[in-house]
């Protein structure tokens, strides 16, 4: 940001210097040369003046000679008189570096003043003729060089030059200046950012700098705080709904303590027990800072353990409801790398869908498949199956009034273990759910 504001300000001050020095730089030539122009038109009246008076070529050299009336005013001028008859009279420096003149150019000039180039256009030439006082026509010839810039001209110029350099020099610095409290502003903003995005929704932007950085600090803090009030509203919620939970499973615990022993009050037993593990479960997770309720899943389980658990838990209700089921699960360990309570309530939530969106009745088969990177559960169905695939795993987003908790939350714990979830159509007519998770790096026995 720095190097762009410093670049802008930079070519923003050589535009301006040029606008302004350029047409200076040129009237001050232009100037220089009309100066010029007008001095030798002068001193050129001066010679001719010399010329028509004097009464022989020896009385004009005299006049440029040392103490001669064109002594002075000629010193340092490119001015030289060609006499009727050729002579060449001038001070010595000029005689020597005057420039040819061809003899058509001389007989024209002595009509009227003329104005010739040398060859190549490096010098213009004046003639311009003036009258003899021992009779004929003489020529006074000035020339100067056209590419020429007098000496007070390139003066002027070498200031301009500095004056610009010195404009762009103090807009670098300045823009580089300008962008680096703009970069300090952004970084601020950034770092503010990326601590949100990590869970420090308290960080704050004091709210300094030009108009529209404060207004951004001001909408930023306003956007932490109310991401702030809204975290706390839901783990307000979070810590209170487990503990809403606890009466209403204390009294279903007393009235199952009184029944009979039996097989199906074990099974009920069994799940209140998995009921309340997991209201723990939830009162834990409120507890801590920032928690989730899917975030570590580090730990590793065997895969074959828990559904064969899941299983037999499943298999009293599907007696119960006249359902034909059946678990098909290796005798060996798969181990993958998800914890094991959260695998069983993936597969608590699958089969779940099972018993929830079918009829009584309905077959449904479990099967766990170990692969040579991971492990695929697979839980099919003879119900009518999932419409909408992608629908039915977002949250709310189900059909027949489902809220799709169970699915989204498979999904995320089979993500977690660096697997995932996939919808299809299964063998038996109904829906296939196939959640498959990387298979953990346990060393074998053996070895």
């Amino acid at each position: 940001m720095r190097g762009t504001c410093a670049l802008a300000a930079l070519v923003v001050a050589a535009v301006v210097a040029l606008v302004i020095c350029v047409p200076v730089a040129m009237a001050e030539r232009d100037l220089a040369a009309d100066g010029e122009l007008v001095t030798a038109q002068r001193e050129m009246a001066a010679v001719a003046f010399v010329v028509a008076r004097a009464p022989d070529p020896a009385a004009v050299a005299a006049a440029f000679a040392p103490g001669g009336g064109l002594a002075e005013s000629a010193s340092g001028r490119r001015i030289i008189v060609i006499m009727p008859d050729g002579r060449r009279l001038g001070h010595r420096w000029a005689l020597l570096s005057a420039p040819p003149v061809r003899e058509s150019d001389l007989a024209r000039a002595r009509a009227q003043t003329a104005a010739v180039e040398t060859e190549g256009g490096g010098t213009e030439i004046v003639l311009q003729p003036a009258p003899a006082a021992g009779g004929g026509t003489a020529v006074i010839q000035h020339w100067t060089s056209a590419s020429s810039v007098p000496p007070g001209t390139r003066a002027l110029w070498s200031w301009l030059a500095l004056f610009a350099l010195a404009a762009v020099a103090v807009a670098a610095l300045a823009g580089h200046r300008f962008g680096a409290r703009g970069a300090r502003l952004a970084g601020r903003f950034g770092r503010a950012a990326a601590a949100v995005r990590a869970g420090d929704v308290v960080v704050r932007i004091e709210p300094d700098g030009p108009r529209e950085f404060r207004e951004a600090a001001t909408a930023f803090n306003a956007m932490s705080e109310r991401v702030a009030e809204r975290l706390r509203a839901e783990r307000r919620l979070a810590g209170d709904l487990p503990h809403r939970l606890r009466t209403p499973l204390a009294a279903l615990r007393l009235r199952l303590d009184r029944l009979a022993d039996g097989s199906r009050e074990d099974a009920a037993r069994a799940a209140l027990v998995r009921l309340e593990q997991e209201v723990d479960l939830l009162i834990r997770v409120a507890r801590v800072p920032g928690g989730g309720l899917l975030e570590d899943m580090r730990a590793g389980c065997d895969a074959a353990e828990v559904v064969a658990e899941r299983g037999r838990f499943w298999s009293v209700l599907a007696e119960d409801q006249d359902r034909r089921w059946r678990l098909s699960c290796p005798e060996h360990p798969v181990p993958v790398r998800m914890d094991r309570d959260r695998l069983a309530t993936a597969l608590d939530a699958l089969i779940g869908n099972v018993f929830h969106h079918t009829p009584d009745g309905t077959a449904f088969e479990v099967a766990l498949e170990p692969g040579a990177d991971g492990a695929v559960i697979v839980i099919s169905d003879a119900g009518p199956g999932i419409a909408d695939p992608d629908a039915a795993v977002r949250r709310g987003g189900s059909d027949g009034g489902s809220t799709g908790l169970g699915l989204d939350i498979a999904r995320r714990i089979a993500e977690s273990g660096g697997g995932g979830l996939r919808i299809g159509r299964s063998a038996l007519g109904g829906a296939r759910i196939v959640l498959w998770a990387r298979i953990d790096d346990v060393p074998d026995d053996g070895s």
